[in-house]
């Protein structure tokens, strides 16, 4: 699996994100894409997505075809208020895009700004609208479109609201994904993100400090082993948590996969996470071995 990033930019200005605080960068070319994808033969998934919005990308329907025509299943996460921009919907889907998610937070405009600020709920409505239309029309039944909620401040009835509007626009499921706190080690900044309901948290609070749930007791990181990031100007990171903030591996438009993949730059951040990943910040904060990132329909309808 690969990680690729379409568009390290984004149109919306969240609080907590780290995208909306360093929006410097630029777009994949199309070329570089298939650049770095041409030496590994072996792919059968790739995210398009990293730390941007990728519909702000212009070739990114160009890299879903090529990944489509390798047989190589794309999936990508996106605000979706460009979905009606350059005909985005329609070309997604006759370019056999496998997977879109879309972030729908709220279930009006004052509850989806509290997550997504500078976005408008009506334009999030429009694109997935256009989107079904558009897969309807073409007579295809991909890409497969998933609302995806964050359960931060919403209540009970605003949840269910979400879920309701968001299948009635044309999603064909809904998740409601726990809460990603940017500073876990510090619970006074973080308990006015999360919900009341401590069910619906991905974390433990012990010692004022939140700790996240895990299913396992493994030191190390499955993830580092069958996955890694290209970023939009190809420096390579080991994984999505990887922020622009840490050394790059190397760079996928300049040098071999294999010598980047096999580099000891990269080894070396294996044998740091793997020895103990507990001991690295960002590790602690990282999905790995979650006990459960998403919380079922029937509990958060409790």
């Amino acid at each position: 699996m690969l990680w690729v990033e379409p568009s390290a930019n984004c149109n919306l200005d969240c609080p907590e994100c780290p995208t909306a605080a360093s929006r410097q960068g630029g777009q994949m070319k199309l070329a570089q894409f298939v650049r770095v994808i041409d030496q590994i033969p072996w792919l059968r998934l790739v995210n398009l997505w990293f730390r941007g919005e990728p519909l702000l990308a212009p070739e990114l329907p160009d890299m879903v075809a090529e990944a489509t025509r390798r047989g190589i299943f794309s999936q990508t996460h996106t605000n979706g208020i460009l979905l009606t921009h350059r005909d985005t919907a329609a070309r997604l889907v006759e370019a056999g895009l496998t997977r879109i998610s879309i972030g729908i937070d709220g279930p009006d405009e004052t509850g989806y700004q509290l997550i997504r600020s500078g976005g408008l709920l009506k334009e999030v409505e429009t694109g997935v609208r256009a989107l079904a239309e558009a897969r309807r029309r073409l007579g295809k039944r991909k890409p497969r479109i998933i609302a995806e909620c964050l359960l931060s401040t919403q209540s009970q009835e605003q949840l269910q609201h979400t879920r309701d509007m968001a299948l009635e626009w044309g999603c064909d499921k809904v998740k409601f994904k726990t809460y990603r706190v940017p500073s876990p080690d510090n619970w006074e900044s973080s308990r006015a993100l999360l919900p009341d309901n401590q069910a619906l948290w991905r974390y433990d609070r012990v010692d004022g400090r939140l700790v996240m749930r895990k299913k396992t007791t493994s030191r190390g990181c499955r993830r580092l082993s069958y996955s890694a990031v290209v970023a939009w100007d190809g420096e390579v990171y080991p994984c999505c948590f990887w922020t622009h903030t840490f050394a790059s591996m190397g760079n996928a438009f300049n040098q071999p996969w294999r010598e980047i993949w096999r580099g000891e730059p990269l080894c070396q951040v294996q044998r740091t996470v793997n020895s103990d990943r507990d001991k690295i910040p960002i590790c602690r904060n990282c999905t790995e071995g979650l006990k459960r990132l998403y919380v079922p329909v029937r509990e958060v309808s409790k």
